[in-house]
């Protein structure tokens, strides 16, 4: 009978050690190759923030998995330098990261073009004929239109970067052949013909 005992304590304790066993949760093996997750981080020679740093490592760079001890910490090769070292667990991923798109600046809007329609237009400080002219512009000279008011325009100059107001009239949204005419006269330009006189004695 004892030896019978003996038997089923045995098999019991068998089965409760299995059972035990059951409860363990099991920790999923580490891929042997991973890849850095941030956009810079630096492979270092021991587990530890302090330690002396062997190389930077950028975004996407892949190493091998060496060791995996409890520290959070591994132990790593990487690849592209061939440079043993340690680097903290939660900085790698299984999965090479996609490259981040670089933020593009946004272009700065064009300012509408306009043409001096004129054969020459003075460019004053303020929206005025009697402000003063702070630069001449002859025709067919491209400026960059800013604002208007009341039949004035202000313009840049590209070339000198000036700015000014213009008559709104002195300017043209596409460049003439010819300067327009701002006389005061006809515009056909030719002189007005004498009448003939009355000869006498008639």
């Amino acid at each position: 009978m004892k030896g019978f005992w003996r038997v089923n304590s045995v098999v019991l304790m068998a089965l409760a050690l299995v059972q035990v066993w059951g409860c363990v949760p099991t920790v999923a093996p580490m891929p042997q190759f991973m890849y850095i997750e941030p956009s810079v981080t630096y492979l270092r020679d021991g587990p530890a923030l302090n330690s002396p740093v062997l190389v930077e490592l950028a975004r996407g760079d892949q190493v091998e998995v060496l060791e995996n001890p409890e520290t959070g910490w591994i132990k790593v090769r990487a690849i592209k330098v061939n440079l043993m070292g340690w680097i903290p667990k939660d900085l790698l991923v299984a999965i090479k990261p996609a490259e981040r798109a670089v933020a593009k600046a946004p272009e700065k809007p064009s300012l509408p073009k306009l043409y001096v329609a004129v054969k020459s237009s003075g460019l004053r400080e303020e929206p005025s004929s009697k402000s003063k002219i702070i630069q001449e512009l002859e025709f067919k000279k491209k400026v960059e239109k800013l604002d208007e008011d009341g039949g004035w325009v202000k313009v840049r100059d590209p070339e000198s970067n000036v700015t000014g107001w213009m008559p709104e009239r002195h300017l043209e949204a596409f460049m003439l052949s010819k300067p327009r005419y701002m006389g005061s006269g006809r515009r056909s330009g030719k002189p007005q013909e004498a009448e003939a006189p009355i000869p006498k004695g008639i």
